[in-house]
């Protein structure tokens, strides 16, 4: 799938100005961003609301962090794939956000080179873990 002009994504970090990294560069590449959210409570509500493709999240949130967040989102938005977009790159973590549901991992630090790679992976029913990042069971890179 390389035209995501269809594609509705959420964003949902803390960081107001990674939000709006997020969403800049997105929309440069003609991705739709329907909404954003700043924690994972917030997330549940606009992912039930807006019914996006895409939710990108960070793990580590106030009110709910991510990977209750994912868990939730999954439940009550099934359609939903979840990439989620952090600065940790523990390999448990990594593992726990798949167990929770999601369906791709990526460190900030390579979101301009691995977030659309990541997007577009997912939408082809696929797993994605971006560069850098270890999982949990041992497997590097499912792209």
């Amino acid at each position: 799938m390389d035209d995501l002009s269809a594609v509705r994504v959420l964003a949902v970090d803390d960081s107001a100005p990674w939000r709006g990294f997020v969403t800049a560069h997105l929309t440069g590449h003609s991705v739709q961003v329907v909404g954003t959210a700043a924690d994972g409570l917030e997330a549940i509500q606009k992912a039930r609301a807006l019914q996006p493709d895409i939710v990108i999240a960070d793990i580590w949130m106030p009110r709910l962090n991510g990977l209750a967040a994912t868990r939730e989102i999954c439940r009550v938005v099934p359609m939903s794939r979840i990439l989620i977009a952090s600065n940790e790159a523990d390999p448990a973590i990594v593992q726990a956000a798949f167990s929770a549901g999601a369906s791709g991992y990526v460190l900030k630090s390579r979101v301009a080179v691995d977030l659309l790679e990541g997007i577009r992976a997912i939408l082809r029913g696929g797993l994605f873990v971006g560069r850098g990042l270890i999982r949990g069971d041992g497997s590097e890179q499912a792209h």
